[in-house]
């Protein structure tokens, strides 16, 4: 569960962050919650609003540097996607599926972490993964500064693909709903102190979070890789 009664606003660049809104709205513990200088489709009722300012509100979720300075500003929390340079504590970062991708892997030995994002697949690539239908081999670029291979691949679905030495631990769902219900489930991890906390810090709570956002998570022995 998120921490109890917490107003939330939503700072809005793209698709991820409105059905992050969406996906918080059902979720017990949230009292307010409203989009940023954005105004909800008349279809949703009137349980999200817009708002003008982040004045009065818990927390901001967001991507991107002009999300965290929103929060920074008004001196509330900061659940990020990312990790913009100069996000002030206290913040939850890298809400996404590299974050959880990396909670999945949680530092575990001969790990390779593999995250799809859209865009043109490689012809080929140093890294070869192998996804259940419908991703499928997918090639990934080198390891950048996370520790995560991306994979651009065209379509509507996307993943995450955590693989050891015994096991292949993957997430596979619309590209959209993965995204935002990664970013919605970083809200369960905000910090009580002045800290920013990366969500594979927390990863069983983070893992619980996204688990009860609706994404499922699949375990398999580990068949030889590929390459």
């Amino acid at each position: 569960m998120v921490p109890a009664s917490i107003d939330v606003v939503v700072h809005v660049s793209g698709e991820t962050e409105v059905r992050a809104a969406q996906a918080l709205a059902a979720e017990s513990g949230i009292g307010r919650i409203a989009l940023l200088r954005a105004t909800p489709p008349p279809s949703w009722g009137d349980r999200i609003e817009r708002a003008e300012q982040v004045d009065g509100f818990t927390v901001v979720v967001g991507i991107g540097a002009r999300a965290a300075e929103e929060a920074a500003q008004a001196g509330i929390p900061a659940v990020l996607a990312d990790h913009p340079p100069h996000t002030a504590p206290p913040a939850v970062v890298w809400a996404s599926p590299a974050g959880l991708a990396l909670a999945l892997a949680d530092e575990r030995p001969s790990t390779d972490v593999v995250v799809t994002e859209p865009g043109e697949p490689l012809g080929r690539g140093p890294f070869t993964a192998v996804f259940p239908p419908p991703l499928g081999r997918v090639y990934a670029a080198e390891r950048d500064h996370l520790g995560v291979r991306r994979a651009p691949v065209e379509g509507d679905f996307g993943g995450v693909l955590v693989e050891t030495a015994d096991t292949v631990t993957v997430v596979v769902d619309d590209r959209r709903f993965l995204a935002a219900a990664c970013l919605a489930a970083g809200v369960a991890l905000l910090p009580t102190a002045p800290e920013i906390v990366a969500v594979w810090e927390r990863r069983d709570r983070y893992l619980a979070a996204v688990c009860r956002f609706g994404l499922v998570i699949a375990e398999a022995v580990s068949r030889p890789p590929e390459r």
